[in-house]
């Protein structure tokens, strides 16, 4: 996967790792802003159903 264009290019157990560390700082910071992060449960939430929505349809109707 080459990222940044000619810079940098990772290998597949790379990106695995960064996605890990990314998914752990996102609990990370959702647990130290918990109080501030439940006011938004509900746009975050639809957010996501439309986004799961949309790459469930690009995926199987192959557009991805």
């Amino acid at each position: 996967m080459k990222l940044f264009r000619e810079y940098y290019s990772f290998k597949w157990w790379q990106v695995g790792l960064f996605k890990v560390y990314l998914f752990v700082g996102g609990i990370v910071i959702g647990a130290y802003f918990a109080d501030y992060i439940r006011n938004y449960y509900t746009p975050l939430i639809a957010v996501f159903v439309a986004l799961m929505v949309y790459f469930l349809y690009a995926y199987f109707g192959d557009k991805i």
